[in-house]
């Protein structure tokens, strides 16, 4: 017998996945972040959203993103270095909650 908790988790990470399927992730930071993206190499690589606009130089406040995670690896980043998935760029970028994030990203898919 499947718990209600159990169901909610199938639920939710049946939406996660769904998410991420319909939504190529190189694409979806160059849309908010409204800069260019060049590929390099099995990444791509953009201006970094997080960091200050004018305090650092392009090449420390490289943002790189592949098909299911991004992030940066300035020291001066506000990001927290940590890779993050569509869901935490998006919660992180528009400083919403990861449910927040789910339920929009979903209900625009």
């Amino acid at each position: 017998m499947m718990l209600l908790g159990d169901c909610i988790k199938l639920m939710l990470n049946s939406r996660i996945d769904q998410i991420k399927q319909r939504y190529f992730l190189p694409n979806f930071v160059a849309k908010i972040v409204g800069k260019s993206i060049k590929k390099v190499g099995n990444y791509y690589i953009t201006f970094c959203p997080f960091c200050q606009q004018n305090a650092l130089q392009w090449r420390d406040r490289r943002f790189w993103v592949n098909n299911d995670v991004c992030g940066c690896y300035s020291p001066k980043c506000q990001n927290d270095h940590k890779p993050m998935d569509i869901i935490n760029f998006y919660a992180r970028y528009y400083k919403v909650t990861n449910s927040e994030a789910i339920r929009i990203l979903f209900e625009g898919v």
